[in-house]
């Protein structure tokens, strides 16, 4: 966190009442906060900028940006946001700021790090409902461009969530970063991700089965460290070979994950619906080898998890 930006936990800004903070990024904090008039448990995402400044002016559009993103998704494996707006703070000091749920569980980083390789049949039915939230969110002309498990939450009733869609793309808006730059998590980067072109939803979709790839076997897809080395490996077709030669995986899930992993966009599955819908299969065969598969994991024991298929695609959207 940049120590020059101030923490205003436990003060009010408008509406609402600051208590802790929940994480923090380089231009500001996520709270824990209270919105008075409702009473509403909300995550309130801020952003501090300097007035005339071209820096806080790209940053407030980014910030600005992935509210209209998400504001524009409605779908309950999608966090849901409230609403934005923005403060001048002093004569040089503006700041931005969007109201989310608080959801309440783990992100599946956290849970590969608790718990490490998950039962299969379960890690497929949380992953088949990461995949109807981006089915959403491509049908709103939204791509997130940086699904990895920090990114998606699990709640307390099974419910998976996508969250932070800081570095997503909407289409027909202006560019907020240069083409040719890379952008996102080099671990769960697609081949055309590394390459800087034009993406579309399959690029959410292989991260999608990086993040799985993580979940089942409790490694990591790719070991590489470096961009040349990630690079390198994804010209040579690697990702997908180790998926076929992981003995740990079953055949019918590991045949989905190499097609997930491609490095083609076009072997990979079509759209997110469709991948949720041979996920949920994939699941229905593990559940049926294996006595109790499917259960919540360790860490998150109460409520009960749902499939892809028994999920509400729409949610509401609106102040709290």
């Amino acid at each position: 966190m940049n120590p020059s930006v101030p923490s205003l936990a436990g003060t009010t800004l408008g509406d609402y009442e600051l208590s802790h903070p929940l994480g923090a990024g380089a231009h500001g904090y996520i709270y824990e906060a209270r919105h008075r008039p409702s009473g509403v448990r909300v995550a309130l995402k801020t952003l501090h900028a300097r007035v005339e400044d071209a820096a806080g002016d790209r940053a407030l559009a980014r910030f600005f940006q992935e509210a209209r993103a998400v504001q524009r998704i409605r779908h309950r494996n999608v966090v849901r946001l409230y609403e934005a707006g923005e403060y001048r703070l002093t004569g040089e000091s503006r700041l931005a700021y969007f109201a989310m749920e608080v959801v309440d569980g783990v992100t599946l980083a956290r849970l590969a790090e608790t718990d490490g390789a998950l039962d299969h049949a379960a890690a497929c039915r949380m992953a088949a409902q990461a995949a109807l939230g981006l089915h959403a969110a491509h049908t709103a002309q939204v791509i997130h461009r940086d699904v990895k498990p920090s990114n998606i939450m699990l709640d307390v009733h099974g419910r998976v969530v996508l969250t932070d869609f800081g570095l997503c793309r909407l289409a027909l808006s202006p560019r907020l970063t240069d083409a040719r730059m890379m952008v996102g998590t080099i671990r769960y980067a697609s081949a055309e991700m590394l390459a800087g072109v034009e993406p579309d939803g399959r690029m959410d979709l292989f991260g999608l089965g990086a993040v799985l790839f993580n979940l089942c076997t409790g490694m990591h897809l790719r070991e590489q460290h470096s961009l040349p080395a990630v690079v390198e490996a994804v010209r040579n077709d690697l990702d997908r070979r180790r998926v076929l030669e992981c003995a740990a995986l079953p055949p019918p899930l590991r045949e989905l994950l190499a097609r997930c992993v491609a490095r083609d966009a076009a072997d990979r599955p079509a759209t997110g619906l469709e991948l949720a819908g041979a996920l949920d299969d994939v699941a229905d065969v593990l559940g049926r080898r294996r006595a109790g598969a499917g259960a919540l994991p360790s860490i998150l024991r109460a409520g009960h998890g749902l499939s892809a298929r028994s999920s509400s695609r729409s949610g509401r959207r609106g102040t709290p």
